[in-house]
């Protein structure tokens, strides 16, 4: 049986910046770290594949990157409970 060598799929590069419009904009991960003097240390949690895509989506409607959503929606959380 002879092995077929098939192409891999292209997957677009996660962390660059790109125009999504004149107002909206993706931001890098080196844009990130600009950004404040902390270091960044990624947070590695599973959420249902629905809620990802609600949350991003939302993220983009409101034309900020999904790191800035959680960042203002805990701030928010905190804020609201009080501590």
């Amino acid at each position: 049986m002879r092995k077929v060598a098939r192409a891999m799929p292209r997957v677009p590069s996660r962390w660059k910046t790109e125009k999504a419009d004149a107002q909206h904009s993706v931001i890098s991960i080196p844009a990130l770290r600009q950004q404040g003097s902390a270091a960044l240390t990624p947070m590695n949690f599973k959420v249902p594949e629905s809620f990802h895509r609600e949350f991003k989506l939302y993220a983009v409607q409101q034309g900020m990157s999904m790191v800035e959503l959680l960042q203002e929606s805990f701030a928010v959380l905190r804020k609201q409970r009080g501590t």
